[in-house]
């Protein structure tokens, strides 16, 4: 009964490691806006195996195959639809050239530097230095990237939005959501939405604030105790919440479609069912006041 206890108080609160607290506090503990600097610590746990798509860390897995669904759907908007379940076999569109993408929360690039391969001009940014080293060290090392427009800055969107108001066709803001304290998501979509043109795009992927989704953290956080600790549902958002913060942003919501993971294809696939994960399209037709 202790366990149970004890478990329940660390699943409600979320619980790190000493060793994770310490680890480059002196880097995050600036970041008193939006990001919550514990979550930020935990990108940094995962630096050095964040390119392994196939990781046996449940978190970086899930992040490349996340790409199978989202960077499609992105595609998709601006071309016909082409229904792969590969990402890694859509062609570039010289069009897309002259799209500006930002992606907001990028980590070690998997998403920016997917979108960039097919053509886009992608602008990521993250708070975390170490992520940002690690997602142009990636992309130098590559011979596909070369001449791709692609560029990585360290800043959180508290410090970007002002300088870059309707600069950017379409903004991605992927696992992110999850990772901010629930009076922080409002103001966070706000500003994030500030960087988009009349008629932009917004695509995002966050988890939802189910019992279903409470229990796959269980049962996951057992097995994976970094997955159980990066997830903390009581940051989950709803569906009718975020529809709800991008109205009042000047959003019209356009596509809400249900994720969910195969656990025998190690590979996420769109579903009728909204309990877990969730991708949202909006577009933004007013200006905020």
């Amino acid at each position: 009964m202790l366990m149970v206890r004890k478990f329940w108080r660390n699943f409600k609160h979320g619980y790190y490691p000493k060793y994770l607290q310490n680890h480059l506090f002196d880097v995050v503990e600036s970041y008193n806006n939006s990001f919550d600097p514990t979550e930020i610590q935990w990108n940094s746990y995962y630096l050095e195996r964040y390119w392994e798509k196939e990781s046996r860390l449940c978190r970086v897995h899930w992040l490349h195959s996340m790409n199978n669904v989202r960077i499609p759907a992105i595609y998709e908007t601006y071309f016909t639809p082409n229904h792969l379940t590969d990402y890694t076999k859509l062609k570039p569109r010289e069009e897309f050239k002259k799209m500006k993408i930002l992606d907001i929360g990028c980590g070690g690039g998997i998403c920016s530097e997917a979108l960039a391969r097919l053509d886009f001009n992608v602008t990521g940014i993250d708070p975390d230095p170490h992520m940002i080293f690690v997602a142009e060290l990636h992309a130098k090392e590559i011979p596909e990237m070369k001449g791709k427009q692609l560029k990585y800055i360290k800043t959180t969107v508290d410090d970007f939005h002002e300088e870059n108001r309707g600069k950017y066709d379409a903004i991605v803001i992927s696992e992110v959501l999850e990772r901010l304290p629930h009076n922080k998501k409002r103001k966070f979509l706000e500003k994030c939405i500030n960087c988009l043109k009349i008629d932009g795009d917004v695509f995002i992927t966050t988890r939802n604030k189910t019992f279903s989704s409470l229990y796959r953290i269980f049962v996951f956080g057992l097995s994976n105790r970094c997955e159980f600790y990066y997830h903390v549902w009581s940051r989950g958002i709803s569906t009718y919440l975020l529809k709800t913060h991008l109205t009042s942003c000047g959003c019209d919501v356009k596509h809400v479609k249900g994720l969910q993971y195969d656990g025998e294809d190690r590979s996420f696939r769109f579903t009728d069912d909204l309990d877990e994960w969730y991708f949202v399209h909006a577009v933004k037709k007013r200006l905020i006041i």
